[in-house]
């Protein structure tokens, strides 16, 4: 593949202030200039050829929503929103000083939903499952929804629909590749374009002609190709998701993290990943020359309030609704138990120097939070990463069974609900004791490869990557 630099310098151009520090992300244009984008759980639009307060948020309270995708009249924001509880697609209208009205669900499915992207004819792509599951799906505006392909050898996201509706750019992601692939509407068919590089977050230029994407991995950076892969040139060293301006002049790039946070043990996907993100010094926003030569080291706009009390004092009303909403929000007593621990905190928070210090404020605070439940009583406990299975293990122990069925059926019904971290093929250890039994044992399953193989095995060798320990060997 033939590789182009321009050698045009890039042009840092002056962002207005957004009242959040840092944070930024999902970088979206509106045919008629407006720039949204989802900043700490909210989303904003930035009106064109606006001075001083320029910013606009069309989103707000607990939910932590991002991924901010217009419609083609620029009359409403597809976005992704934990308001439902886990990720799921939302619609809210927007004008000129906000959201005319409040958000709605656009899909009904019960899985996590994500990276939404609306085509001139409104058909709504987006990512449905998490991890190696997550699959392209096409939603009609009549509400009728088919998957974008029949593949299932990996994740595939971050879809970009072409100007004109017909193609369809994404991520294919199998054997710890990342492939930039094209999708064609008319023929149901599709091609790899990018295939040496882990490109993720494409976006289109405004006439169809080049497509933007950045690599997270060395060398990472913001690239363009063209549809037809006859080049990729080099336009930046940051890292950081693209998005073209409706003239095509310029691209708005947001600063993302290195990689994707794993899997934190938390049923709901937020807990520590939550509060990262919402202190994350990363987020900042250029908008440079579309398209330039690597860097020339023009200082970058961070998105920051001057007002560092202010700052804080809004992540800590974000935060402490959060906390609220998911574990005190029903019960008035613990309710009571947690704005009082708030109440007693926030004088710190608003104090704190900087994002450290606040983190550790918030860190603090919620390890003295109310107990989460009344203290359990009877002769046995089950607890697990997800109620439905937490409840699979009760339900086996009053039907007579052991500790040792519970847990079976446990890690059985965790397979089903998370299986991007926990089935058949995973790995573990036990300690146990039952009534029978004089001391306890220790039964460990922990990863191991069959004794006899070497990477030099026929069945092994011919596998594209190394072989390692995971479910699809078994």
């Amino acid at each position: 593949m033939l590789l182009l630099l321009f050698t045009a310098l890039a042009q840092a151009v002056p962002v207005d202030t957004i009242p959040a520090s840092a944070g930024a992300q999902d970088p979206a244009w509106a045919a008629d200039g407006r720039l949204a984008l989802a900043v700490r759980g909210d989303i904003w639009v930035r009106r064109p050829g606006s001075a001083g307060d320029a910013w606009v948020r069309i989103t707000r309270g607990p939910a932590w929503d991002r991924q901010p995708a217009w419609s083609a009249d620029g009359t409403s924001l597809v976005f992704t929103s934990t308001a439902s509880g886990q990720p799921q697609l939302w619609r809210v209208r927007v004008g000129s000083a906000g959201a005319t009205a409040a958000p709605e669900r656009v899909t009904t499915s019960r899985e996590p939903e994500s990276d939404p992207a609306l085509a001139p004819d409104g058909t709504l792509a987006f990512a449905r499952g998490q991890g190696p599951l997550a699959r392209l799906w096409l939603r009609r505006p009549d509400g009728s929804e088919r998957r974008l392909t029949t593949r299932d050898a990996g994740a595939e996201r971050w879809p970009a629909w072409s100007p004109d509706g017909a193609r369809l750019a994404y991520s294919a992601v199998s054997e710890g590749r990342t492939r930039l692939r094209l999708y064609y509407l008319a023929g149901d068919s599709s091609r790899v374009i990018v295939e040496d590089r882990k490109a993720e977050h494409a976006a289109w230029s405004p006439r169809g002609d080049r497509i933007a994407f950045v690599t997270r991995t060395t060398p990472s950076g913001v690239w363009v190709t063209t549809p037809d892969a006859r080049y990729v040139n080099f336009v930046s060293g940051r890292r950081a998701a693209p998005a073209w301006s409706p003239d095509g002049r310029q691209l708005a790039l947001v600063e993302v993290p290195p990689a994707d946070v794993g899997y934190n043990g938390d049923p709901d996907r937020v807990g520590d990943r939550e509060l990262r993100d919402r202190l994350s010094a990363l987020g900042r926003l250029w908008l440079v020359d579309a398209p330039v030569a690597p860097d020339s080291g023009a200082p970058a706009t961070a998105l920051a309030s001057p007002d560092r009390a202010a700052a804080n004092a809004e992540t800590f009303a974000s935060f402490t609704a959060l906390v609220d909403s998911l574990y005190f929000a029903h019960d008035a007593a613990r309710h009571a138990q947690w704005i009082a621990v708030r109440d007693r905190f926030a004088p710190r928070a608003a104090a704190a120097r900087d994002d450290d210090a606040l983190a550790g404020v918030l860190h603090e605070m919620v390890r003295a939070r109310p107990t989460l439940r009344a203290p359990a009583t009877g002769r046995a406990a089950v607890s697990s990463a997800h109620p439905v299975a937490t409840a699979a293990g009760l339900d086996v122990l009053r039907r007579g069974g052991n500790v040792v069925d519970a847990a079976v059926a446990v890690s059985f019904a965790l397979g089903v609900v998370e299986p991007d971290a926990s089935g058949i093929g995973g790995y573990g250890q036990m300690i146990v004791r039952l009534a029978t039994m004089d001391r306890p044992a220790v039964v460990e399953f922990m990863a191991r490869a069959p004794e006899e193989a070497t990477l030099a095995t026929a069945a092994l060798a011919r596998r594209a990557t190394s072989p390692y320990d995971v479910p699809e060997l078994v």
